[in-house]
């Protein structure tokens, strides 16, 4: 990766990070208006808004914008990314904001350096799975296989040892639980903001290189 690039990566992501902060921000509010209507006409609504979860290319349905009309407040409405949000194209606004704010960028060689990125990052995530199931697992058989005159002459009765073990294993699942949980929460907001830097830059890129104007 030049310095060149470099830096036009760490610019991009700064952008598209800013407008996912934004849009979250905006979107939990929005989002619960949506709720209420959803429930007053369920059938199409759902239909509506599985279809924009879904797809980020889909044509946001006219009430939602309505929505965000009514949610945003005046700090809101006057940042650089209200036009972008409240799009009935968001996806589509926001690239092309992107390439007028980075007119040097060149998003292919950003997308081919985020994906691989994304696929280190991955691998790195599922080693360390396998290492944590491993070490519980080994150290779980471990404990249960002892044989029972190896207890006996530490002078503890087994079934007392037993006991031990099973509040061993306990502790252990929820010493696991205590770091899992958090690190799972942090990693469904990240990939909420990962899907849309990706599709942004993969969308970004496909654009410009077919000279969609």
């Amino acid at each position: 990766m030049t310095a060149n690039l470099h830096k036009q990566y760490d610019d991009v992501m700064s952008f598209l990070s800013e407008y996912s902060k934004f849009s979250v921000t905006i979107q939990s509010r929005v989002l619960k208006r949506a709720t209420r209507f959803m429930f007053r006409n369920f059938g199409k609504t759902l239909s509506e808004l599985r279809n924009q979860r879904k797809n980020l290319l889909a044509r946001r349905p006219s009430y939602f914008t309505d929505f965000i009309e009514k949610e945003a407040d005046e700090a809101e409405r006057k940042s650089l990314f209200f036009p972008i949000y409240s799009s009935e194209y968001p996806l589509d606004a926001l690239s092309r904001e992107l390439e007028t704010r980075f007119p040097e960028a060149d998003f292919d060689k950003l997308n081919q350096i985020h994906q691989k990125q994304l696929k280190s990052y991955s691998e790195l995530g599922t080693q360390w799975k396998y290492i944590f199931a491993a070490i519980f697992g080994a150290g779980t058989l471990l404990l249960r296989s002892v044989p029972e005159p190896i207890v006996n002459q530490l002078g503890m009765e087994y079934a007392t040892f037993q006991i031990g073990v099973f509040w061993i294993t306990v502790s252990l699942i929820i010493f696991l639980a205590l770091i899992i949980l958090p690190t799972w929460f942090a990693v469904s907001g990240d990939a909420i903001k990962e899907r849309l830097v990706s599709t942004t830059l993969e969308y970004t890129a496909l654009r410009i290189k077919n000279d969609v104007r």
